[in-house]
């Protein structure tokens, strides 16, 4: 043949004689896969739509080699195409990869930006990050381990870049392909609970049809899907915090051989827990296909934390997600979400930054002072061995709230009565109707002293008028509700705790029928909507024409008459007209007060109560003052003066639509008044002098609404937590809440257990001020304030706040003695307490003293066995099983012999 033979390709060898047999066809694939080889050695084409290019003397020599890089040319259409990278030419040692113009960036679309330029946009040259075993590294920090320079680019695994390039290297790490992702334009809300995340969707796709839902990889956070101008939006949700914090070494959680006193320094870790994590996987899988991250977390300062937990998940599934967007709005309207969504906000690293502070002292004082606490009193008071063993736990807030309970107890056990004197006088006036007139001394103690003020008395005959007086009085409208007030009087009112109420609030607000129920506000903006929530509440059957009444003289009337003091024309039928509610002194700047923002009748009647007490509120103080009048007559006879005041209603005002709070006298009785005359002389058959004696009463025990004050003065947890640590002293056995008769102003009263009066006591005989009293958890809160205004730092606020408790931990443990003395003398008296007489007493005034000193009164007896139950976990019995122990009966639940008694 006359075919040159070195001129053809490999392909054309099986013509040739030499290899047409058939067994030379293995021979033919090697020698075509060679030829494959060398040739796209020298080929232009790069590697999967890239395109190599001659080498220039600009070319960079990669780390670990002298021969210079190759330049390839991206072919691949996306926001890098055209793009001229390096990799270096000994691709099977060396990983080595950089872009030839470092500044050219892909922009990334916004809001302000929808349509960015993908040709032209210079930024830092931190765009490209690499992946290896999930974790992120930079190029800058690609340094080689052997060498201690540029660390050796991973070989598998995926790259993105910060302009949403995606491409995944091969088994010699050469980028295969980079695209950008086609769903990089969704918008990603995510809420802080289900429900809130369907009430999202359905605002922004305008209703329930226009949303679609779908399972997520959480049973129990849903993904919604709907258009919002002309925009692909997904909306999700978390289940509460993300992320939770504990100690790092696994060895802190032995307590036998850990050293409490290390746990103020051991580190720490933020992690995701085992119940959340089909929650975070959920977050992973919608940012990855998400172009922005709108937060829709509570406006407060844990909601903030979790927005930031939220966001910490879904950038480490995404790292080219930009920036997140914080959401504010303070109902779960329309408006309101749509208002929030079109004037975003940035995340506010300062209140995170609080909360993870108050987050890390909590943790470690909690751990440390709970061991301590439960192995001091196993230890010294040999407690039986119950299955799990008794917890005696400690709290920053926890303690200080229970102080506030044991102390009015120990006013209340140590109180002697003292006998006391009065005296009243009858006016008999005709058809048989008697005004009774008070002693203007209210009492006396001594009885000689009763018997002079008598005796003058019967010296004279007859009693004559001294003073007549009318004067025009008011009682204020309510200031508008915010969550502490809301508590206490849905305690005093409604008889429900602070907990419960919260919860019921809770459920209000994901419904959209009230706002969000956790504000320190009291007082509206100026440009509030009052129109539109009062045309809701018109719809009421109940109050519906009030609110009618109070929108009608809203819009007819120039309100600033409405605040004019002279109101002496209006009458007991004057219609309600509306007044600007008053400004309270707290406004937390992120809520506004509690208040309706829609109407429904389809309430459980727990419910209806709250839902009720919140709509009458804000009612009220939309209105104006009640007005009355107030007649007082003073009468003297022998020297003494003898007075009666009562006040008629002239004007109900507010309170014809709140009904929980009375005002006013006997009507009746107040028209008898105007009968009397200055100077006159009333004859003595008219008149008829008794002398009262009694015992003066202790202080009663601490009501919840009065706990809640008292805690709330003190700095002893924010709005959005007194509810959860008074609930956390019933949860610990430290205190029961005892309710009182329904005539009772005090429903919900608090009642110590031998527990939490044994710690209390102890602490106080210790003579560390801050265990059981609220100066140093005040100081604390002040601090978390001072982060979240930028005056102190995260780590400056938790050195100074552990540093000060670790002293008084060393101070304590060094007196566990004490301690168990204490919980010793309380908790084995023979005798349970007697509740009865406690309980009577429940209209306290008096306000709490200095909880640090020791109560003084003692258990007559001290028994042997303890009253802690074991089959709840080491708290205080109840009283009628403590009974029935102290008096040898049977067995316990689970069957075990009790030795009698």
């Amino acid at each position: 043949m006359g075919t040159d033979r070195a001129c053809l390709p490999p392909h054309h060898l099986y013509h040739l004689p030499i290899l047409s047999h058939p067994t030379r066809f293995s021979t033919l694939c090697i020698l075509c896969g060679l030829w494959m080889f060398l040739t796209s050695r020298k080929s232009t084409v790069g590697p999967s739509g890239g395109t190599c290019l001659a080498e220039s003397p600009d070319i960079p020599k990669c780390s670990g080699h002298t021969k210079a890089a190759k330049r390839w040319k991206v072919n691949k259409v996306g926001p890098n195409h055209g793009r001229y990278f390096f990799r270096c030419d000994q691709e099977s040692k060396c990983d080595f990869f950089a872009w030839a113009n470092p500044n050219l960036h892909q922009n990334i679309p916004s809001p302000s930006n929808p349509s960015p330029d993908l040709t032209s946009n210079p930024n830092p040259n931190s765009n490209l990050y690499v992946y290896r075993n999930r974790k992120r590294l930079k190029p800058n920090e690609a340094t080689s381990r052997r060498r201690g320079k540029v660390k050796s680019a991973p070989r598998r695994g995926r790259v993105r870049s910060a302009g949403g390039c995606r491409g995944k290297l091969n088994a010699r790490g050469k980028t295969r392909s980079f695209t950008r992702s086609s769903s990089s334009k969704i918008l990603l809300c995510v809420a802080e609970k289900p429900s809130v995340a369907r009430a999202i969707a359905e605002a922004l796709g305008g209703g329930g049809r226009g949303v679609r839902s779908r399972a997520g990889l959480c049973k129990y956070t849903r993904v919604f899907e709907v258009e919002y101008q002309g925009r692909p939006v997904r909306v999700t949700s978390v289940l509460g915090h993300v992320m939770t914090t504990d100690f790092k070494d696994e060895g802190t959680k032995s307590w036998e051989r850990t050293d409490p006193k290390s746990l103020f320094s051991a580190p720490i870790k933020t992690f995701v827990p085992r119940d959340m994590d089909q929650v975070a996987k959920n977050l992973r899988q919608q940012a990855k296909e998400a172009g922005e991250l709108f937060l829709f977390l509570d406006c407060d300062r844990e909601g903030e934390a979790i927005a930031a937990e939220v966001w910490e998940v879904c950038s480490k599934a995404n790292p080219v997600l930009p920036a997140p967007y914080r959401a504010h709005f303070s109902s779960l309207t329309t408006d309101a979400i749509r208002r929030a969504i079109s004037d975003p906000k940035p995340l506010n690293e300062k209140d995170v930054s609080a909360v993870s502070a108050r987050t890390e002292i909590d943790l470690r004082l909690g751990a440390a002072f709970t061991r301590w606490q439960t192995l001091a009193l196993r230890s010294h008071l040999h407690l039986p061995d119950p299955s799990p063993p008794p917890v005696v736990s400690y709290g920053p807030c926890q303690l200080p709230t229970l102080g506030f309970v044991v102390e009015r107890f120990r006013q209340n056990l140590n109180f002697t009565p003292k006998a006391f004197y009065t005296l009243a006088l009858d006016h008999l006036i005709r058809d048989r109707q008697n005004l009774t007139f008070h002693w203007n001394r209210t009492r006396v103690e001594t009885r000689r002293e009763l018997e002079g003020a008598l005796e003058r008395i019967r010296g004279e005959r007859g009693a004559r008028v001294k003073t007549v007086s009318e004067k025009d009085v008011r009682k204020g409208a309510p200031l508008p509700l915010s969550t502490i007030e809301f508590e206490k009087r849905a305690a005093r009112w409604l008889r429900i705790g602070a907990k419960e109420a919260m919860g019921v609030a809770e459920r209000l607000y994901q419904r959209g029928l009230i706002s969000y129920p956790r504000t320190e506000t009291n007082r509206f903006p100026d440009e509030f909507d009052h129109d539109s929530i009062l045309a809701v509440q018109a719809q009421s059957p109940v109050w519906g024409e009030y609110a009618k009444n109070l929108l009608s003289s809203k819009r007819s009337v120039n309100h600033s008459l409405l605040n004019v003091t002279n109101t002496d024309h209006l009458t007991r039928s004057s219609r309600p007209r509306f007044r600007v509610p008053a400004k309270g002194p707290d406004d937390d700047k992120a809520h506004p007060p509690l208040h309706p923002v829609n109407f429904t009748t389809a309430l459980t009647p727990e419910d209806a109560k709250v839902y009720q007490l919140i709509c009458r509120h804000y009612l009220a103080s939309c209105s104006a003052d009640a007005q009355g009048i107030s007649r007082t007559v003073e009468l003297k006879k022998g020297g003494e003066t003898f007075k009666l005041s009562i006040t008629s209603v002239s004007d109900p005002g507010y309170l014809a639509v709140y009904p929980y709070e009375k005002w006013g006298g006997d009507v009746s009785k107040g028209r008898l008044l105007k009968g009397y005359r200055e100077g006159d002389l009333l004859n003595e058959t008219e008149i008829n002098i008794r002398v009262e004696e009694g015992l003066t009463k202790p202080p009663g025990l601490l009501p919840e609404a009065e706990l809640i004050g008292l805690m709330h003065s003190n700095g002893i947890g924010t709005d959005a937590t007194i509810a959860v640590h008074v609930q956390k002293i019933q949860d610990r056995g430290y205190a029961n809440v005892i309710n009182s008769s329904p005539s009772s102003k005090a429903a919900r009263v608090f009642h110590p257990s031998r527990l939490g009066v044994g710690l209390v006591d102890g602490y106080a005989r210790m003579n560390v001020v801050g265990m059981t009293t609220p100066e140093l958890r005040r100081e604390m809160e002040r601090d978390l304030g001072r982060i979240c205004d930028g005056v102190k730092s995260r780590e400056e606020v938790v050195r100074e706040a552990l540093s000060q408790m670790l002293a008084v931990f060393t101070s304590v443990s060094s007196q566990a003695s004490t301690l168990t003395t204490a919980i010793n003398r309380w908790t084995y008296s023979k005798n349970p307490f007697d509740l009865a007489p406690l309980a009577n007493a429940t209209n306290a005034q008096h306000t709490p003293t200095n909880s640090s000193q020791p109560i003084n009164t003692t258990p007559k007896e001290v028994h042997k066995r303890t009253p802690l139950d074991r089959s709840r976990g080491g708290r205080i019995a109840s009283r009628a099983r403590a009974v029935r122990r102290a008096r040898g009966a049977g067995r316990g639940r689970r069957g075990r012999g009790r030795k009698k008694v």
